[in-house]
């Protein structure tokens, strides 16, 4: 018998099919580097399909809307309410008309923007349409249109107006849209995408605000994951794959922009039919055949000869060689494939990513119309037990009447204290939520009724000892941050003669809510315009009323620079026939400068596998001030929130690039990293 090294080296070929076999294995593993480029490109190329997909349906959407409300706004009764001003009857028409729509809201104003009519409140009256939102400015003009808009109850809105005509006058002006939430997330998937295919929904400044996703622990890891300092949302990624739930999916993101930047977006996310480890088998696979088929061409071993006694072992030479060449390419690509996935995996650290938000965050009201202000809680994917919230108000300009808590979150029985001082301008209140505890996306902690008294300014603020805790055992405080409300209050009057007591008012479309910083040195401003006048107006650091160094204008809208960051006063005031009339002032908060770089203190950066390491982190920020939590990505993954001191265990060896990203309140940024290397038991 023929020693089987004697009959392996006995091959007529033998040094080119050595040669070739090492020629494959070689080309495995270039393949495997390149798969991750091509990869992108597999992936581009589904995202840009399904850009596609979206650019279509959200036409088709912004189509259909506009002619719903325009066909609307000829319904008998409709327009005879609206010109006669009757709030009343119109409030029963537009709850009919909103469930035979299936809209999440219709909202009629007056020929001077103010709205008189609602389809879910008969009581949220009173607010200038025509001056605080894109969508109310433009239809202003007498145009109909349609837009993506924060709206004043929900982070993210589709919407249009349509204007009502007498004669050659406007008269009034219907509103109606859809809120991006679930049910409108599973209305855009059913009517327009496949069942492999999801819809998520975000905003900016919010995170997810709806998606149609079927199970709560999904939904739960989206929150998490897909939170404001996410790079799908902060810088608008595309073409990525992420992994959750054992399936792998392509991102594809379209931004929504409004007035001047970008409000937030849809995520339209494509189930790849096979998993990452299929896939990088499947090409190994490949791979190995070509291989094989080259080393039976160059020994010449055809089907008949297959079974040829002289060439068994010749066969099982090249079969082992087959199978390095699949080991080395499959363990390759697979591991190259890895890099380009998101996982979505259980965070390793405990999730701080709860915000408290009041709703509408800005506004202007006439006095005596009471507002429905809402006190909403969003969670980052953590459970929340317990929201204790302090609010101060202003009690000269505005009365708070009612704590509302039919739409809470909260059971009623679960109120501890529920308390209005009208004397001090505080409202307390202490709840808890039962069982495991508030996971969903946003919901409502208490609504408050807010009467404006009198014309002027007002804000409606969180105290500092405001809480949000964790329904994890330990009563951990997650609240990331909170945004408070800033309202204009006027008195609603048709009397058109001027004196000096007349008076405009402003708002501020860039830097609306004066109760918060922006990181943008650019104002735009409009303010209520009064025939055949002309405006007197400033922008300075001077808080005084008077106008020191006046500019003219005869339009109603101006914009203006600030020449470095920090608290800026915007003051305006009519004039009319050599008559000037009351200074109205707009403060706006500007803070464009990155706050410090994150300090990282590590208790080991070097450790053994499945120890934990402990991160302290801490930054500083001279004008608006940091927000409490920090954002984490390791090894390039999504950032995640915590607070200033970590836990982080690291299971398995390897060097681990830990990234650590701090946020001011203007929502500018600094990052710093750090190396921990992990070794072997």
């Amino acid at each position: 018998m023929i020693p089987f090294w004697r009959d392996v080296f006995s091959l007529k070929h033998e040094w080119r099919l050595a040669g070739y076999a090492l020629f494959c294995v070689v080309s495995a593993f270039l393949l495997s580097y390149a798969s991750r480029d091509l990869g992108l490109l597999v992936f581009k190329h589904i995202a840009q399909k399904g850009e596609v997909e979206l650019q279509s349906a959200l036409h088709d959407e912004q189509v259909h809307l506009l002619n719903q409300i325009e066909v609307l706004s000829t319904r008998k009764g409709l327009q005879e309410s609206i010109l006669l001003g009757d709030g009343a009857a119109l409030s029963s028409l537009l709850q009919k008309l909103q469930q035979e729509t299936g809209l999440s809201s219709l909202v009629v104003s007056d020929k001077q923007g103010v709205s008189f009519s609602r389809s879910r409140i008969s009581s949220d009256l009173g607010d200038n349409l025509f001056l605080t939102s894109l969508l109310g400015r433009i239809v202003s003009r007498d145009v109909s249109a349609v837009a993506y808009t924060p709206g004043r109850n929900f982070p993210l809105t589709l919407a249009a107006g349509v204007p009502f005509q007498k004669g050659s006058h406007e008269e009034g002006a219907l509103f109606g849209g859809y809120w991006f939430d679930d049910v409108y997330a599973k209305s855009l998937k059913d009517k327009y995408f496949s069942y492999d295919q999801e819809v998520i929904l975000y905003a900016k400044e919010d995170g997810v605000t709806g998606d149609s996703l079927d199970d709560v622990e999904s939904k739960q890891l989206f929150r998490a994951y897909l939170n404001h300092a996410s790079s799908y949302i902060k810088d608008g990624k595309s073409g990525d794959v992420i992994s959750f739930k054992g399936n792998d999916y392509v991102i594809t993101n379209h931004i929504l922009f409004g007035e001047y930047d970008s409000i937030g977006g849809i995520l339209l996310l494509k189930r790849l039919p096979l998993s990452i480890f299929w896939r990088s088998l499947l090409a190994s696979l490949v791979v190995t055949v070509v291989f094989l088929m080259g080393a039976l061409a160059i020994e010449r071993i055809t089907v008949r000869r297959i079974i040829a006694p002289h060439k068994r072992l010749s066969l099982l030479f090249l079969g082992t060689l087959s199978l390095v060449v699949f080991f080395a390419s499959w363990s390759g690509i697979y591991f190259h494939a890895v890099r380009i996935v998101d996982r979505l995996d259980e965070p390793k650290f405990s999730i701080y990513n709860s915000i408290l938000r009041i709703r509408p965050q800005s506004g202007v009201f006439a006095v005596g119309y009471p507002q429905r202000v809402s006190i909403i809680v969003r969670s980052g994917g953590e459970a929340l037990n317990t929201v204790d919230a302090t609010l101060k108000y202003d009690p000269a300009v505005v009365d708070v009447t009612e704590i509302q808590t039919e739409r809470s979150i909260c059971p009623e029985e679960f109120f501890i204290e529920k308390t209005i001082d009208s004397q001090e301008g505080l409202v307390h209140i202490i709840c808890g939520i039962p069982g495991e505890g508030f996971t969903d996306v946003r919901g409502i902690v208490a609504d408050i009724v807010v009467v404006p008294k009198v014309a002027g300014e007002s804000s409606v603020t969180f105290d500092e000892g405001t809480q949000v805790l964790a329904s994890d055992g330990l009563g951990s405080n997650v609240l990331r941050s909170v945004s408070g409300a800033y309202y204009r209050s006027f008195v609603k009057t048709d009397d058109k003669t001027f004196s000096n007591t007349s008076y405009v008012i402003p708002f501020s479309s860039t830097h609306e809510n004066s109760t918060r910083w922006y990181p943008s040195r650019q104002v735009r401003i409009k303010w209520t315009s009064i025939e055949g006048a002309e405006y007197v107006y400033e922008f300075s650091e001077n808080a005084s009323s008077t106008i020191t160094s006046p500019k003219v204008t005869t339009g109603d809208t101006v914009t203006v620079q600030a020449p470095a960051d920090g608290v800026y006063y915007f003051k305006v005031a009519p004039r009319k026939n050599g008559v000037q009339g009351k200074v109205s002032v707009l403060m706006v908060k500007i803070d464009t400068t990155s706050p410090h770089t994150p300090v990282i203190r590590v208790s080991d950066t070097s450790v053994k596998a499945d120890e934990v390491v402990r991160f302290e982190l801490s930054s500083e920020d001279a004008l608006s001030g940091v927000q409490s939590n920090f954002y984490v990505s390791i090894n390039g993954s999504v950032y995640l929130p915590g607070p200033s001191r970590l836990f982080i265990p690291f299971k398995t060896p390897g060097v681990y690039q830990v990234n650590v990203r701090v946020f001011d309140n203007a929502e500018n940024y600094s990052d710093a990293t750090v190396n921990v290397t992990v070794k072997k038991e």
